[in-house]
């Protein structure tokens, strides 16, 4: 009779059922990966903080009415990035502005603010001349990537912002 038993119990462990094995397995493979993403993603992150948002918040229908302001402008601005050198990081930017009138703006101040949104200690700042029916600068960028470029264009007590993102091969 005991040996019945033995057998019976040698049986019933041997054959036990594998599924909750695969649950447990499962969810290890999810807490696993989970734990993975979150060491990826705080490493990475360099976050969109803003300083004094509660002010800049306040403060939005003033842009708003700037934005009004440029819309009324009605200026259109053409620019262009070609090789300067046999460097792929130098480049030269070609900007023409035309007036709501379309004729050609020559006598406005151009600052344009370029920096990588990666690193911000790669920012600088470039200002074109007027030269031969357009603006003219020579930029080194230092780097090939994505780049963001705010421009900044005044004339008289005119002001033009514009906010472009690109890529330098």
């Amino acid at each position: 009779m005991i040996k019945k038993i033995k057998n019976y119990i040698t049986k019933k462990v041997a054959n036990h059922s594998k599924i909750p094995y695969i649950i447990l397995i499962f969810f290890l493979l999810i807490l696993t990966v989970n734990v993975v993403y979150i060491l990826i993603a705080s490493k990475n992150w360099n976050g969109v903080a803003v300083q004094n948002s509660y002010n800049k918040g306040l403060n939005y229908n003033e842009t708003l009415e700037l934005a009004k302001q440029q819309d009324k402008l009605g200026w259109e601005i053409l620019y262009r990035f070609t090789n300067s050198t046999s460097s792929k990081t130098y480049k030269k930017i070609t900007l023409t502005i035309y007036d709501i009138a379309n004729n050609e703006i020559k006598d406005a101040q151009i600052d344009i603010k370029f920096s990588r949104p990666s690193d911000k200690n790669l920012a600088f700042t470039a200002q074109p001349t007027y030269k031969k029916e357009r603006y003219e600068a020579e930029i080194d960028f230092m780097v090939l990537g994505k780049w963001h470029a705010d421009f900044f264009i005044k004339r008289g007590d005119d002001i033009y912002r514009m906010k472009k993102k690109f890529i330098i091969k």
